[in-house]
């Protein structure tokens, strides 16, 4: 992304007998916003950033545009002709990755017609007034899951119109016959754009809730604490990453971390560390591990199906781990309170034993 440098103040000044064109032509609001985006997408290191001052709301920003594109217009026509630009961003002829990340970069709300659109080519997180706070381009194997079940859903409804409309019109054909059809389904097609995406292992998953859990366990008390940061922030995924890491990688950790906060309840550990995980982080809570976890303990909720109270004791005693096959594990001697304790694999999917220690402390393992 490239930065403004300072411009003299009489520089934006109109030129003497110099002809203005009155209306703006769609090739002059294109050229504005790819003039916008250099300095929204940096594209050595592949990623979007929040825009920096001067902003495109500003007189300098604009007169930078009209000294290096030859601009015939005044700098305050520009300007004022940001405002109604960003409205009709949507309509512009860009890909939809293009679109998300001047979204994203200059705070715009996202338009009902274009978020249509969007959400069938990325996964997209909003905050209460439409505003992108991370997104992901789907990749092909999802879009392909996603046309394969667009088909099936296709091909279904035909089948019970079909099956309709046998019973309002008598027919000598064998029913039978209606089974055999498939529909020809309405394909999405393919993403104009897709953000180059890092793809994580699952031991990395694991090795990043790891790192999470260290962050919510109070070794003193032997106790997890709310997460005083959001588990998106930056300044959280360069401490794990370490100082030396770049944007492109910190920004990537921002917006898997959006991901893998889906899918905890099937992350290899067990009960009573992803009911810590999912309280401290303030994660709303998969509904099939919910059912679960009341089976073994009270559990309050907030409206945005968070827990706010449980009792972390209940859950002692658990002898599994929830990997892929529900694997055992191997029950331990008793603890001095009479609680059973367990002692872990060293490697469960991933999940070494790093975090034996405290997890004996509590009668985990």
């Amino acid at each position: 992304m490239e930065e403004i440098e300072a411009v003299h103040e009489n520089s934006h000044h109109k030129k003497e007998n110099e002809p203005k064109p009155r209306y703006f032509t769609n090739e002059e609001n294109i050229q504005m916003w790819e003039f916008v985006y250099r300095f929204v997408f940096d594209p050595k290191e592949g990623i979007v950033e929040k825009i920096r001052e001067p902003t495109p709301h500003t007189l300098k920003f604009w007169q930078k545009y009209i000294d290096e594109t030859g601009s015939k217009r005044n700098v305050g026509s520009l300007q004022s002709r940001y405002p109604k630009l960003i409205k009709t961003l949507h309509k512009m002829p860009f890909g939809t990755e293009m679109k998300l990340n001047l979204s994203y970069s200059l705070d715009l709300p996202l338009e009902e017609e274009f978020l249509k659109t969007a959400k069938e080519e990325a996964f997209i997180w909003m905050d209460e007034n439409k505003n992108v706070e991370a997104f992901e381009m789907k990749t092909e194997e999802q879009l392909q899951k996603e046309r394969e079940a667009e088909q099936l859903r296709q091909q279904i409804l035909q089948e019970k119109q079909q099956s309709a409309q046998k019973k309002k019109t008598p027919t000598k054909r064998r029913s039978s016959i209606a089974k055999n059809v498939t529909a020809t389904p309405t394909i999405p097609a393919t993403p104009s754009a897709k953000r180059v995406k890092t793809m994580f292992s699952k031991e990395q998953d694991v090795d990043i809730w790891k790192f999470l859990f260290g962050k919510i366990f109070d070794s003193k008390t032997d106790k997890v604490q709310k997460l005083q940061i959001k588990g998106s922030s930056r300044a959280l995924w360069k401490e794990y990453l370490g100082a030396e890491a770049d944007s492109k990688a910190v920004s990537s950790y921002c917006s898997h971390y959006q991901t893998i906060i889906r899918h905890l309840h099937s992350m290899p550990f067990d009960m009573r560390m992803k009911a810590d995980l999912y309280y401290a982080l303030h994660i709303p809570v998969n509904s099939e591990f919910l059912a679960l976890l009341k089976l073994k303990t009270e559990v309050k909720m907030d409206e945005d199906g968070c827990i706010v109270e449980y009792n972390s004791e209940d859950l002692k005693e658990k002898l599994y781990c929830q990997a892929d096959s529900e694997q055992k594990l191997d029950p331990g001697a008793d603890s001095e309170s009479g609680v059973n304790s367990r002692k872990i694999h060293d490697d469960v999917d991933g999940f070494s034993a790093d975090l034996e220690e405290v997890y004996e402390r509590r009668h985990v393992y």
